[in-house]
């Protein structure tokens, strides 16, 4: 599975967080737990980049305006954080069965989550 697939699950799972049904609540705690094992080293590696690939002041501190980090080549950023971002990643996903899901889930949220859901 690719970082930014990864991420994006990520954020599907806890977009269906208010969700009831032991066994439902179960897989996403599950997998959200297998997920982070990834995305804590993943969010550094995003950290280092950044870092790496920022304006500097006098002081060495990272350049910010409006809350958007300056970038020395936002182009060669952009290049290094996509090739980050296609990196395959080998995890086992906890499987949940379809009929396990709430009845009140939008398809909006499972689509989202769609890599557990075993048909």
């Amino acid at each position: 599975m690719k970082n930014k697939d990864i991420l994006q699950l990520n954020e599907g799972l806890a977009n269906c967080g208010n969700l009831t049904g032991i066994k439902f609540a179960f897989a996403v705690a599950k997998n959200r737990k297998i997920l982070l094992s990834v995305i804590e080293p993943l969010f550094e590696m995003i950290k280092k980049l950044q870092n790496d690939n920022a304006k500097k002041d006098e002081q060495g501190k990272i350049i910010e305006i409006n809350g958007q980090i300056q970038m020395v080549d936002l182009e060669k950023f952009n290049k290094e954080y996509k090739e980050l971002m296609e990196v395959e990643n080998k995890i086992s996903l906890h499987k949940i069965k379809i009929e396990d899901l709430p009845e009140n889930i939008s398809a909006a949220q499972l689509t989202s989550i769609m890599e557990i859901v075993e048909e």
